[in-house]
């Protein structure tokens, strides 16, 4: 892994060398030691440093001739403290420290042949939980563990009653299909580990991320680094709610979505399930130059009218916008009604086949002000970010005295 992202970049070998002072190995050459590999306490910290090098080789050669906004972030798994670190919330080093911590208590807690894990297709979730549901027993557990599309999930638990759960999942149709993996991830199985890996944890700084984190526990963006730091611990003993996860970053509507490390598996679970969203993957050298024409300015430049590209705007800065209402009640009242609101004449604009109306982008900015009041963003900043946005979308004429 990772072998030719080396040989080609500075920045990706600089990843590397951090990760391996931390860690006090040959980080790299654990990459081409499949013997090492197949132990997930070197796994774990050997796939983050991949992940993070090929985010760090992206941003260096993207830096020389684009200006790129990251809008959002999220990672499937031990992909999400990945996303954490590339958006600065846990420095390199603390990260591959408490994965490989995480990997060592994984392994603990699910020894070979007590768990397993096995991919399912072609069945609702709804279906899988019932069946999971009717096979799972106090001293047997199976649970579903990765909600990954609509037509893929993984279950995971006891080797018995994973077995007992795919003979079940068969009869009513669904495709099954062992791992080869006996950690039981995402399950019951995990709470030991789970319970160790929150003491790992504690002793690791997190500051708050540059751009928001979709979180595995949820599939909504965190709220506060209180959050964030009990649902990483959380997510050991819960599903991944994937399919959740790139509905969110569908909802951001982001001009391209970048799978960032050595395989495609989420880029072409994203293409699958929102096949009109533009989504590609990085993870050599060789993947820069699709990279760099899809985020180019000149490429979008001919693409969406103004408009409608200011409604995107509109409904990006609504959801990425730090949230400061702790009142839940209100929150609903203020933030989610306007948010659906706005979300509705997207709706409508793509329902009739026209671009917004001026009474649609006047609306679109009366509720933009409001989300972000009642997120309780200050009144400068408000002002700040809905005037760059009409700004750039050279929407003056129509809204020429922003209130704030």
């Amino acid at each position: 892994m990772a072998a030719k992202l080396c040989a080609h970049s500075a920045a990706a070998r600089e990843a590397f060398s951090e990760a391996g002072r931390a860690l006090g190995i040959d980080i790299e050459k654990c990459c081409d030691d499949l013997d090492r590999l197949t132990a997930t306490e070197y796994a774990q910290p050997a796939i983050l440093t991949c992940s993070v090098a090929a985010y760090r080789a992206l941003v260096a050669e993207l830096a020389r001739d684009l200006a790129v906004d990251v809008v959002i972030a999220a990672g499937h798994s031990l992909g999400e403290v990945s996303a954490l670190t590339a958006a600065g919330g846990l420095t390199l080093g603390d990260a591959v420290t408490i994965v490989r911590e995480r990997g060592r208590l994984m392994q603990i807690a699910s020894p070979p042949g007590h768990g397993l894990m096995a991919a399912v297709f072609g069945i609702p979730a709804a279906s899988a939980d019932e069946i999971c549901r009717a096979v799972d027993a106090p001293s047997e557990r199976v649970v579903v563990a990765n909600y990954n599309s609509s037509t893929q999930l993984t279950i995971s638990g006891h080797a018995a009653a994973v077995r007992r759960a795919c003979a079940a999942l068969d009869a009513a149709g669904a495709v099954t299909q062992e791992l080869p993996i006996s950690i039981a991830a995402h399950s019951p199985l995990m709470t030991s580990a789970a319970e160790g890996f929150a003491r790992a944890l504690a002793g690791c700084e997190l500051v708050r991320p540059r751009w928001p984190l979709v979180s595995n526990l949820t599939g909504r963006t965190y709220r506060s680094d209180q959050d964030l730091r009990a649902a990483l611990v959380d997510q050991l003993t819960h599903p991944v709610r994937w399919l959740e996860t790139m509905r969110a970053i569908d909802e951001c509507d982001v001009d391209c979505v970048v799978e960032v490390g050595p395989k495609t598996v989420l880029r072409d679970l994203l293409k699958a399930e929102l096949p009109a969203r533009k989504c590609l993957s990085f993870g050599a050298m060789a993947d820069i130059d699709a990279v760099r024409w899809a985020l180019s300015a000149e490429r979008f430049a001919t693409g969406e009218p103004k408009r409608l590209a200011f409604l995107h705007g509109c409904l990006r800065i609504a959801v990425t916008t730090r949230n400061r209402m702790i009142e839940i009640d209100r929150y609903d009242k203020v933030v989610v009604g306007p948010y659906r609101e706005l979300d509705d004449i997207r709706a409508q604009c793509r329902a009739s086949g026209e671009p917004p109306s001026d009474a649609h982008i006047r609306k679109a900015v009366e509720l933009t002000r409001r989300i972000l009041k009642g997120k309780r963003l200050p009144e400068e900043e408000r002002v700040r970010r809905i005037g760059k946005l009409v700004a750039d979308n050279h929407m003056e004429p129509l809204v020429p005295d922003l209130q704030p």
